[in-house]
């Protein structure tokens, strides 16, 4: 039987900003839409051929973007909505894109064990690193890795990590170095200092320099599954059970810790404007922090006047260039704040 019941579609993704034209987002039901900014109007929207759960990336110096479906499928769009390119990738695709320094060279990361690397210009694969470990080979969702994001050194060695395994690559596919974390890694790594940064779910960090040497390990004594950020030599750090920690990147020192709350499960530290570092907590609001001491400066509140609605949110929060953060929930809700926020500034929200 038809009804004129709403069916609410998840973001997973974090929102994509567009400076001083809206926002570009991505659902579980595999539409893309382009919003303005105040999100009431609907510039255009596209499908993809299943739900889309890695965040849309600009591509460096263009206004396009790449998606990325759990089908495996990868699209370049332009801002008008028109698909420059489409690849067929055999995986999902959970993790965000990462470019080569030049964006000549997009890595995606494919469940099975692969990181697939795509010609920006023409969308075809010019080569695959076959990410597998054999570590965890037998064990329950081997498969379903890898999750973590690549990351890229200014000097365009790209990092990919696979449950334990840690791969650095050379920009033309050969092997540049390659070695083994002491537990699994879930979150997405970060660069800091000339050097690689994992931390593993059993509360680990790793430290690689660019060339493959390893430095100490440090014990951050909590659970880590959600990605670390980075700032002038500073790691920043989400642990279980101990809130957000600062480590300075090259003495293994920490340098600050706020503990008054966590990470939402598997989301991102964000790095934001004016030395600050963004994230949505397991409160379901975004908090931002100063970089550099830790200092609590503000929380969002998501009050809109709808009493049965729920105001949580669990995407990333993403910065934009023209001062607003979009974030974006599992119920189907996209909010816009300011940036940095005021008191007395409101959130908008699209159902």
């Amino acid at each position: 039987m038809l009804t004129d019941d709403q069916v609410l579609v998840a973001f997973n993704a974090s929102p994509l900003p567009v400076a001083g034209m809206g926002v570009i987002i991505g659902g579980e039901d595999g539409r893309v839409r382009f919003l303005n900014g105040t999100m009431q109007r609907e510039y255009w929207v596209r499908r993809l051929d299943a739900g889309i759960y890695s965040s849309p990336v600009a591509v460096p110096g263009t206004a396009d973007f790449l998606v990325a479906s759990t089908g495996g499928m990868v699209v370049r769009f332009d801002l008008r909505g028109r698909a420059l390119w489409t690849a067929a990738l055999s995986g999902q695709i959970l993790g965000t894109i990462a470019f080569s320094p030049d964006g000549e060279k997009a890595y995606v990361p494919v469940f099975g064990h692969r990181l697939v690397t795509l010609n920006v210009a023409s969308g075809s694969v010019e080569w695959t690193l076959e990410t597998a470990s054999e570590t965890y080979k037998h064990t329950y969702a081997y498969h379903r890795a890898p999750y973590a994001s690549p990351v890229v050194f200014e000097s365009g060695e790209v990092m990919v990590v696979d449950h334990d395994d840690v791969v650095c690559m050379q920009a033309d596919g050969s092997l540049q170095w390659r070695a083994r974390a002491s537990g699994i890694i879930r979150s997405s790594p970060t660069i800091s200092a000339e050097m690689v940064v994992c931390a593993t779910t059993e509360g680990v960090l790793h430290r690689w320099t660019r060339s493959g040497v390893q430095l100490p390990e440090i014990g951050m004594d909590g659970r880590i599954d959600g990605s670390l950020a980075s700032e002038q030599g500073l790691v920043v750090v989400p642990v279980r059970g101990r809130g957000i920690i600062a480590i300075d990147a090259v003495a293994g020192i920490q340098k600050w810790q706020w503990a008054g709350g966590g990470l939402f499960e598997y989301t991102s530290l964000v790095a934001g404007e004016e030395q600050t570092v963004l994230f949505t907590s397991d409160r379901g609001t975004v908090c931002c922090l100063d970089t550099y001491s830790g200092s609590f400066l503000w929380e969002s509140s998501q009050i809109i006047g709808r009493p049965d609605h729920p105001t949580e949110v669990h995407t990333s929060p993403m910065p934009c260039g023209d001062g607003s953060l979009y974030v974006a929930s599992y119920n189907g809700d996209c909010y816009r704040f300011g940036h940095p926020m005021l008191e007395d500034t409101e959130s908008e929200q699209i159902p």
